[in-house]
């Protein structure tokens, strides 16, 4: 992939504003506001008299989990903190001992999987639902029988009910992985290990410790309720970002070698208050995530404008949205699948008359912008 002198120049202005440097007390408090407020949902369900107070306690606790979950989203990046240890640390805890999700599984997956090839349909792990769901024209023309015919009517009914399943799913196949890594001498790391001890480590004081003081089925049940109303939770905060329609796929084949087009046109943002910032952890601000993932999420919203404006300059389309609208567009992929979009060039807007597309003085210009 090739990337411009503009882009260039801004990745230069991220760094000399000093936005390589996360904001450590910010990220202290968010991150200490999570954990306590998905303990107290679990604390309120466990003490609730009724059913209708269990409820408000269980989405008290899923809040705080998917916060929990979009914080270690921003560690597994190396981006919540200035140390490389601490932020694995961070993800080690966030994702396989909160949730128990295979931190390495992750890194594998979306970090070093999906992030360099986002939506490219035969890469991208991120973007393959199959057999489940198919998300492309092809994938429902390639299948056959009663699978197409799932596909063409009835997938989009059947998504809401297995986002109830998804964090079982994910916990599998995640432990699958560490299990074949350390079967396998030439994968195994360090890593793999402290991995299966922090999943020991998980089942361990979510569910073998409390069936010592509660009914084995009490626990899990509260258990499955929370995984499954991750689930949900967390489909809503990271499905707007590449699943709508306007988040175009694209094959292995596709010409382009455009960084910037690539990441940008498969990708989307979409917008909430100061509320959901706190909840989302950036993952409102896909596309500048994915430019700059080693960048804390704190600082998405500075960083934006410049975005947008390098975008402006390059003709390069910016998507972005509500959240009720993004969301929306998120599920109706289910029942209108996208086609692969077979040159992202064809994308491209008129750059503004007078606008220069680069510039030999591109990081000045950028350095102005939103000042």
């Amino acid at each position: 992939m090739v990337e411009d002198s503009l882009l260039r120049a801004l990745r230069a202005e991220v760094r000399r504003r000093g936005w390589h440097r996360p904001p450590a007390g910010r990220m202290a408090v968010e991150l200490a506001s999570h954990v306590a407020l998905a303990l107290g949902g679990i604390a309120a369900f466990v003490a609730a008299p009724g059913l209708l107070a269990r409820a408000c306690a269980l989405v008290m606790t899923t809040v705080g989990s998917l916060g929990i979950t979009t914080f270690t989203h921003t560690a597994s990046h190396y981006a919540a903190v200035r140390s490389r240890r601490l932020n694995e640390l961070l993800t080690y805890f966030g994702y396989t001992f909160f949730w128990g999700e295979s931190a390495t599984y992750w890194w594998h997956k979306h970090v070093a999987g999906h992030h360099p090839v986002p939506n490219v349909i035969g890469s991208d792990p991120d973007a393959d639902l199959s057999p489940w769901f198919a998300l492309t024209e092809g994938e429902v023309r390639a299948s056959r029988g009663l699978l197409r015919f799932y596909y063409e009517r009835l997938q989009c009914w059947v998504f809401p009910f297995t986002l109830a399943g998804m964090v079982f799913g994910m916990q599998g196949a995640g432990l699958r992985f560490v299990l074949s890594a350390l079967a396998d001498p030439s994968r195994r790391s360090r890593r793999h290990w402290i991995d299966l001890g922090v999943l020991a480590l998980h089942w361990t004081v979510w569910l073998v410790l409390p069936m010592f003081f509660f009914q084995p089925l009490a626990v899990l049940g509260l258990y499955a309720l929370r995984a499954a109303a991750l689930g949900y939770a967390v489909v809503a905060v990271a499905g707007p970002g590449h699943l709508p329609l306007y988040a175009v796929c694209i094959g292995v084949d596709e010409p382009s070698e455009d960084y910037l087009l690539r990441q940008v046109a498969t990708t989307a943002n979409f917008t909430t208050g100061w509320l959901g910032r706190w909840l989302c952890s950036g993952l409102e601000y896909q596309i500048e995530h994915h430019l700059f993932p080693q960048v804390n999420h704190a600082y998405y919203p500075q960083v934006s404008p410049l975005v947008q404006e390098l975008c402006r300059r390059r003709g390069v389309p910016f998507h972005t949205c509500s959240w009720d609208r993004a969301l929306w567009r998120t599920y109706s992929v289910l029942a209108t699948p996208k086609r692969l979009e077979p040159d992202l060039e064809a994308l491209r807007q008129p750059v503004p008359e007078g606008l220069a597309a680069s510039s030999p003085d591109a990081a000045v210009e950028l350095r102005h912008q939103s000042a």
